[in-house]
């Protein structure tokens, strides 16, 4: 347990490094999360290590005023980015979000785990109907 996750479990659940940085609609932010856990009832907590993701401005905000904070460092981003909308099981799904990535190459790897999820699906339905 690093003393981070020592402040945010015993202390300030709340505290963030984050907290003060300002963010804007316009623009996107390198947010660095630490990964969190559910146990056997309906609360979350923190467990070790860490992840990134490349959102817009008002999911950054989000993640930084969470009411369970678990965001790490937000820094702005300035380069390309990439937005991937996936439908679910062959249905537009109006309510999903898109998924940003700074490449390319970063994109192209989500499409291909999601099309093997779904392939995963198709295939577990396939034997259910016979």
């Amino acid at each position: 347990m690093n003393r981070l996750t020592a402040v945010r479990t015993f202390a300030a659940p709340g505290f963030s490094p984050a907290k003060r940085t300002k963010i804007f609609a316009d623009r996107y932010y390198i947010v660095r999360m630490q990964n969190t856990e559910r146990d056997m009832g309906d609360g979350y907590y923190l467990a070790e290590g860490e992840y990134t993701e490349l959102l817009p401005g008002n999911a950054a905000r989000e993640r930084r005023d969470a009411r369970l904070n678990h965001c790490n460092a937000i820094a702005e981003y300035s380069g390309p980015v990439f937005a991937v909308l996936t439908s679910s099981y062959g249905h537009w799904d109006t309510s999903r979000k898109p998924s940003y990535f700074p490449t390319e190459a970063d994109a192209l790897e989500f499409v291909r785990t999601e099309r093997a999820k779904h392939m995963q699906w198709a295939a577990g339905l396939r034997k259910t109907t016979g």
